[in-house]
């Protein structure tokens, strides 16, 4: 896992509170603000010595210089590497991933309905909103 610690951290109570999904820790590399080359490559080094099968960048949206770097870095070794980023500044109620015209995305707000379910509450809103416009002394009880 490579990230600012507290970005790790969150992640890596995550991972305890999922024990049964089998992963594992084998590293943590802590990093604060712009990495340097040699700092990329003292991280790509000890991935290699510890065989890991997967990396974890576990980093805020705005360090996305320092995931491109570390993704190339990556280029040439087996291990899998996942962006798992910090969505702690941003209040989501529903989002998911999803791809769009050929582009992963992160939908950051989601509608939970669709199809027929979306229909049945639009047309319930237009009957419920008629409603009250036209006489609304049927909610108030006058």
């Amino acid at each position: 896992m490579i990230g600012p610690a507290t970005n790790v951290l969150s992640v890596a109570e995550g991972i305890r509170s999922v024990a049964w999904e089998g992963h594992t820790i084998a590293g943590v590399e802590r990093i604060k603000g712009k990495v340097s080359d040699e700092c990329i490559e003292r991280i790509v080094q000890r991935i290699s010595r510890s065989k890991a099968r997967e990396v974890w960048i576990c980093v805020p949206f705005e360090m996305g210089q320092t995931v491109r770097a570390l993704f190339y870095a990556l280029r040439n070794h087996t291990a899998e590497v996942r962006f798992i980023p910090a969505f702690e500044d941003m209040h989501l109620l529903n989002h998911r991933m999803s791809e769009v015209a050929g582009h992963y995305a992160i939908d950051l707000s989601v509608s939970p309905m669709s199809g027929m379910s979306r229909f049945v509450k639009r047309s319930e809103d237009i009957i419920i909103g008629s409603l009250i416009e036209v006489d609304p002394k049927i909610w108030t009880g006058a």
